[in-house]
């Protein structure tokens, strides 16, 4: 189950963004880091040159497919029922970057 926070400002943090819901919260100059699980942005805003940061399987991931060169359409395979659960529930016009 995701923890759910609302309305909360952050500055000059180290955020965990994994199993998390974040509502119109504000990230200055914050690090987001994401480990590969569900998490999700509704209204949020960062500012001050917040950045996102990959670790562990995330991070082995991305090195996986830099190290392949994959295109990026390739990493997709065939849709499957269990894909659903898979979802990032993210929107990017959900999250402004200021």
């Amino acid at each position: 189950m995701m923890t759910t926070i609302i309305k909360q400002n952050f500055k000059n943090e180290a955020i965990t963004v994994d199993e998390t819901h974040f509502e119109e919260c504000v990230f200055d100059n914050c690090l987001l880091l994401f480990s590969g699980k569900n998490y999700s942005f509704f209204n949020c805003s960062t500012i001050g040159g917040s950045k996102c940061r990959l670790i562990g399987p995330a991070r082995r991931t991305a090195m996986l497919i830099l190290a392949w060169d994959l295109p990026i359409q390739e990493m997709y395979g065939t849709k499957t029922e269990d894909d659903e659960a898979d979802l990032i529930n993210i929107n990017p016009s959900d999250f402004t970057v200021h």
